[in-house]
């Protein structure tokens, strides 16, 4: 349905990383869903523009997890990223080793990123796993299965105006007719 951006992503993992020295990988997608999820209620549209799957531990961006479980742990490498372990944190810690390039992002997806991350920020992978277990996206989608964009909506009919653009945008007289 949407088009995944990996420029977006490493774009925004880097900041996320950069932002916060606790970024695991619980945290980092959970960050990464709920930055998705606010674009998608206020724009149509989700920055990255992942498949989001039903998982025991909430809502995750299946193309972005895999390449956050391909990090290595060796700084040297030529990956932008590496993990490490860290005392006191029970996973390893992701870290950026570049800036990153915020022209990838319009104004109004800089403003979503600003927005989730000063908000939901400071809490723990753990809490924001937690948190989306609550989410009527998760609550209605199978497990292990691909979660419906349309779902986000579903419980939020103060964002109708960003659902009929999605729609406008994806050209798809089928998918409203299903909804």
């Amino acid at each position: 349905m949407f088009r995944f951006s990996e420029e977006k992503f490493e774009a925004l993992l880097q900041i996320i990383c950069q932002r916060f020295d606790d970024v695991d990988r619980l945290k980092a997608v959970k960050l990464l869903y709920y930055i998705d999820k606010y674009s998608l209620l206020n724009t149509g549209r989700p920055i990255l523009g992942d498949l989001y799957i039903k998982m025991n531990r909430g809502p995750v961006p299946s193309k972005s997890y895999d390449i956050i479980k391909s990090i290595p742990f060796l700084i040297d490498s030529d990956n932008k990223f590496y993990q490490e372990a860290v005392p006191n944190h029970t996973y390893p810690i992701i870290r950026a080793k570049e800036k990153p390039d915020l022209d990838v992002f319009s104004e109004r997806e800089l403003q979503s990123i600003e927005k989730v991350l000063t908000e939901y920020g400071h809490l723990s992978g753990r809490k924001l796993s937690d948190m989306s277990h609550k989410d009527f996206t998760w609550k209605e989608s199978k497990s292990s299965s691909p979660i419906d964009y349309r779902l986000f909506f579903k419980d939020n009919p103060e964002s109708k105006h960003a659902f009929e653009a999605m729609l406008i945008e994806q050209k798809d007289d089928e998918f409203l007719d299903n909804f």
